[in-house]
């Protein structure tokens, strides 16, 4: 699971704007971090991108959740039992 969880990750952070992936599974255990995202918070994001799917419990698919600020936003979203939260800048 390691390597194409680090491809997925080098692959976010070549996307513009994008300062930061933290990784972590159901539990809050930070799986894989790069540049800006604290591996700390990684239980706090699993925790909600989970209470964000029980919003909508019928839904096939989880939803993306937005954490923005007047500078930068944090994008959660869950899939196959692994939060991902992509820090990026506001331009």
């Amino acid at each position: 699971m390691e390597k194409p969880l680090d491809r997925h990750l080098e692959e976010l952070m070549s996307t513009p704007g994008v300062t930061g992936v933290v990784c972590a599974d159901t539990k809050g255990l930070c799986l894989a971090a790069k540049g800006v995202g604290e591996r700390a918070s990684s239980g706090l994001f699993s925790s909600i991108a989970q209470q964000a799917a029980q919003l909508h419990p019928d839904s096939k698919t989880s939803p993306v959740v937005c954490l923005e600020t007047d500078q930068s936003m944090i994008l959660l979203k869950n899939h196959n039992s692994v939060t991902t939260a992509i820090h990026k800048t506001l331009s």
